[in-house]
């Protein structure tokens, strides 16, 4: 819905005060939810968009009034000021935190938004070793969402500490999700560290198995469809066999990669066995759909495997089209 917004009023309520988005502030409901977020100064006028036009988007995609007060500017931010039902309240902060959160990225700044929690909310922090950051994000933030989606929290990824070796999950949300919240991210650091000793394991001594024992060749078409989305598929495949599971793909110029395979002799022919009956699923349905499938071998063919496809087609079309000019030699039929 269309936000209307309302003059200052002499006797404002204390939570708006002058200095906020063009001198006017976002009408109070007599009853609902308030919020704040502290952003850098910097990029208030990001926030607010020309004319004020993303403040009155994220009003409409929310349902929560917004504004914003200046009168911090000269400490490096400013607040803004949420107000509405629960539910657009949070939408708003998350909307508002995930955006500037992007641009903060996307510009190299350090920092974070400060989020404040709701009322009956608290806030909670997880300790993340700086190696594991990125894997605990996931592709594209894909874990983090989908660990909100889960338990309802909030998570913003603070990297300010990340010069001392690690970062922290702020989590925020209702007391149940915000501790759920806290031990998945805490069982996925504990995982994923236990999946590099095991690596480092059996990788500090040479191996006596037979060469290729532990490595599974992937044509570099299916890498994505092995790994799924936010690796999640790999991730299964090792909670079901105790395995630990990287993808080599320093060949992939050659056609394909490795997906290495660590841990006991069982877990790693348990591993590669899953694998191996993945991509010949996955291989089988594109051969039903008519695509045209990597010849076997190592990496499933060479690096110029793709030219070599092509060129058949274009062989192929061209034969058709010679015969196509032998017959229309006569009479049309």
């Amino acid at each position: 819905p269309d936000a209307k917004r309302a003059r200052l009023a002499p006797d404002a309520p204390p939570l708006f005060q002058s200095g906020m988005l063009d001198g006017t502030l976002a009408t109070m409901p007599s009853s609902g939810s308030t919020g704040e977020l502290q952003i850098p100064q910097q990029f208030v006028g990001w926030l607010k968009g020309k004319g004020g036009g993303q403040i009155r988007e994220i009003e409409s995609r929310s349902g929560a009034h917004v504004s914003i007060d200046q009168s911090t500017k000269e400490q490096g931010y400013s607040r803004v000021l949420l107000a509405g039902t629960e539910e657009a309240v949070q939408s708003a902060t998350e909307i508002i935190s995930n955006e500037l959160s992007r641009v903060m990225a996307r510009d190299g700044v350090a920092g974070q938004t400060q989020t404040v929690p709701l009322p009956g909310e608290e806030l909670a922090e997880a300790f993340i070793p700086q190696k594991y950051v990125g894997w605990l994000k996931g592709s594209g933030g894909s874990q983090i969402r989908d660990m909100e989606s889960r338990t309802g929290a909030r998570i913003t990824i603070d990297q300010s500490t990340r010069e001392a070796g690690y970062s922290k999950a702020l989590i925020t949300g209702t007391p149940e999700a915000v501790q759920q919240c806290k031990s998945f991210i805490e069982a996925e650091v504990v995982r994923v560290q236990d999946r590099d000793k095991v690596i480092m394991e059996h990788t500090a001594t040479p191996s006596l198995k037979p060469s290729g024992f532990n490595e599974v060749q992937i044509p570099q078409r299916y890498v994505g469809w092995i790994k799924g989305s936010g690796g999640a598929q790999i991730k299964d495949i090792e909670s079901r066999t105790g395995a630990a599971i990287t993808m080599d793909q320093s060949t992939q110029e050659l056609g394909f990669c490795r997906a290495m395979v660590y841990g006991s002799d069982d877990a790693v022919i348990a591993a590669k066995q899953l694998i191996q009956n993945e991509l010949a699923r996955v291989m089988d349905r594109d051969r039903a759909s008519g695509q045209t499938i990597p010849p076997p071998g190592r990496g499933g063919g060479g690096p110029n495997n793709g030219n070599k496809d092509a060129l058949a087609i274009v062989a192929t079309l061209l034969a058709a089209a010679g015969q196509a000019a032998g017959s229309g030699g006569g009479q049309p039929q």
